[in-house]
């Protein structure tokens, strides 16, 4: 297909500053990219189009004159999006503080959220539903979020393990549960997961930290990268249980986006490395209803002396991880070193690709034989000032 390009006019037919942050809503429908000072809103399901987009004004909760920018914004709809904003201290005291402005699409208001965060800075973000995962430097909190509207109520607030890089998962899926929301544990390379007000259950994911993790749209399934990058790891949220084991590469990579098929039937991974992979789930679970209503209550995590058992144990021989794990099935190759963001479209075989450099690719891969993936479509749906 011939590449499009379509470039996001401005007030003042200026073109927009860098992109600070770009992300898929959970249905892979659309995607938000965001200046310091704009919102722009694309619409992907079929053809890649600009829908809206949102400039700096005076009816901004948190103007730029003031010294806010935008450092975050997720998206849950076309309709309702979550946008963070962040300026320096008052008092050149150091430090930046964060407020949270949720942004109600259609008519273009924003509100600021009425709770006060309990850290100043906020570092990873999620919707689902009618939840929002709020991730800080050493603590993730749960709210319920009205539609449209400033109201929120803290659910759930659980302390974690640095999170330097916000990470954290939130789905609401349609078996009934609440939500399964997913942050790190304080002890390094394990995981909470919780469902329901006392339900959690700890996952010992890896050896070292865990960087980038995702659920399923079901909520049944948790795939986890640790900083090194060389594995992905899926667990049963039931129970914490390993479930299988996939092979990104034999070098360290920054995985910077995971995502699970809506089938939950394959998941794909990008890295700092410039390769797409796909790999193909091979995991079997009991129904979704036995499963939720099944939930593990742990009181205390794991001893850190506690091995863990998995398939790397063979005949009584722990052996390196590497050498049993699954390879993937279909690549695509970019460029290395740009933070590409991946999802799985609603056609199936297709997978979704938006760059920090303002590409944006569709791809078809080939579930029998793999391999390179096809190139459907490629555009520059954003430049920047500057080279891309």
């Amino acid at each position: 297909m011939a590449a499009a390009t379509t470039s996001p006019a401005v007030a003042g037919g200026e073109k927009p500053g860098p992109l600070v942050h770009v992300a898929f809503n959970p249905f892979s429908t659309c995607f938000i990219a965001a200046t310091a000072t704009g919102l722009h809103v694309f619409s992907c399901a079929d053809s890649l189009h600009r829908v809206l987009h949102w400039d700096d004004v005076a009816v901004c909760p948190c103007p730029a004159d003031s010294g806010w920018k935008v450092v975050m914004a997720e998206m849950y709809n076309e309709a309702f999006a979550a946008v963070v904003f962040r300026r320096k201290k008052d008092g050149g005291s150091g430090g930046c503080v964060d407020k949270i402005c949720l942004w109600c699409v259609p008519n273009g208001r924003m509100f600021p959220m009425d709770k006060d965060l309990p850290f100043d800075v906020v570092r990873g973000l999620c919707l689902a539903g009618e939840y929002m995962l709020v991730a800080g430097d050493d603590r993730t909190v749960l709210y319920e979020i009205p539609y449209c509207g400033s109201s929120v109520k803290k659910v759930k607030a659980v302390e974690t393990a640095p999170n330097p890089l916000g990470a954290g998962a939130l789905v609401q899926p349609d078996s009934g549960a609440r939500f399964v929301m997913v942050a790190p544990q304080k002890m390094k390379g394990m995981l909470q997961v919780h469902r329901l007000a006392d339900d959690h259950v700890y996952v010992r994911a890896h050896r070292s930290a865990a960087a980038a993790f995702a659920l399923s749209h079901d909520g049944r399934l948790l795939a986890t990268a640790g900083s090194k990058g060389t594995l992905v790891r899926i667990f049963s949220t039931s129970d914490g249980k390993l479930l299988q084991e996939v092979r990104r590469g034999s070098g360290r990579a920054n995985i910077y986006s995971i995502a699970f098929s809506f089938d939950s039937k394959w998941l794909v991974v990008s890295s700092d490395k410039g390769t797409i992979h796909v790999f193909r789930i091979n995991v079997e679970l009991a129904s979704a209803s036995s499963e939720s209503s099944s939930g593990h209550n742990a009181t205390e995590a794991p001893s850190a002396k506690t091995p863990q058992r998995s398939s790397s144990y063979m005949k009584g021989l722990l052996l390196p991880s590497y050498f049993t794990s699954e390879r993937s099935l279909a690549q695509f190759h970019l460029r290395e070193g740009v933070k590409y963001l991946v999802a799985f479209s609603i056609r199936p075989n297709i997978v979704i690709i938006v760059g920090m450099d303002g590409s944006f690719y569709r791809c078809q891969f080939d579930p029998e034989n793999g391999g390179e993936m096809k190139q459907l479509q490629y555009t520059v749906f954003f430049e920047q000032l500057g080279e891309i």
